[in-house]
C-alpha cells in the first residue's frame, strides 16, 4: 500500500507548475490558494526612467512601466529604495500605466526606483530602474534632466 502512495505523490509533485515556492497547499475554507509561480504570459516592466536617469530635485517626475497578460484589474504601487531609507510614492493605482511624482529635494546618487503590480489572479511581478536625484544645475543640461515638463 505504501508504495502505490509513493507513486501517487510522485505523480501529484510532476503535475505541480515549477515554482520557486508554494505559499499552500491546503487554503483555510474561502481562501484561495497562491503558488505565486513567475508566469511569462504575464509580465510588468518599467519603460521610463530607464536606468542611469538622473532627476532634478524638487521637480515633478513621471515612471511609466507596461503590463501584459493581466486578468481584470491591475493595481501597481510605486517606491524609492536608497540607503535605509524606503518611500513609497504612490499605492493602489488601478489600471495606470505611468504616475507623477514629487523628486525630494535631497541629492541622491544611486535610487532604486520600483514598480510591482497585482491583478485578479495574484502577483504580476515587480521591475526596477536605478536612478540618482541631482542638484539643479544653471543651464539646461539635457543629458541630466529628465523632469516632466
Amino acid at each position: 500500500m505504501f508504495a502505490r502512495m509513493g507513486v501517487v505523490v510522485a505523480v501529484l509533485m510532476l503535475a505541480l507548475p515549477a515554482c520557486h515556492e508554494v505559499a499552500s497547499i491546503a487554503a483555510p475554507e474561502g481562501e484561495k490558494i497562491s503558488a505565486d509561480c513567475p508566469n511569462p504570459e504575464r509580465t510588468l516592466e518599467i519603460l521610463h526612467p530607464q536606468t542611469g536617469a538622473c532627476f532634478t530635485c524638487g521637480c515633478c517626475a513621471r515612471v511609466g512601466w507596461r503590463v501584459t497578460g493581466a486578468n481584470g484589474d491591475v493595481r501597481a504601487k510605486v517606491e524609492a529604495w536608497y540607503g535605509n531609507k524606503h518611500i513609497v510614492l504612490g499605492e493602489d493605482l488601478l489600471n495606470l500605466t505611468s504616475f507623477k511624482w514629487q523628486v525630494p529635494d535631497e541629492e541622491i546618487a544611486q535610487v532604486r526606483l520600483r514598480v510591482s503590480a497585482n491583478d485578479d489572479r495574484g502577483r504580476i511581478g515587480t521591475s526596477e530602474s536605478v536612478v540618482s536625484f541631482v542638484a539643479p544645475t544653471r543651464g539646461p543640461d539635457p543629458q541630466h534632466h529628465f523632469s516632466d515638463p
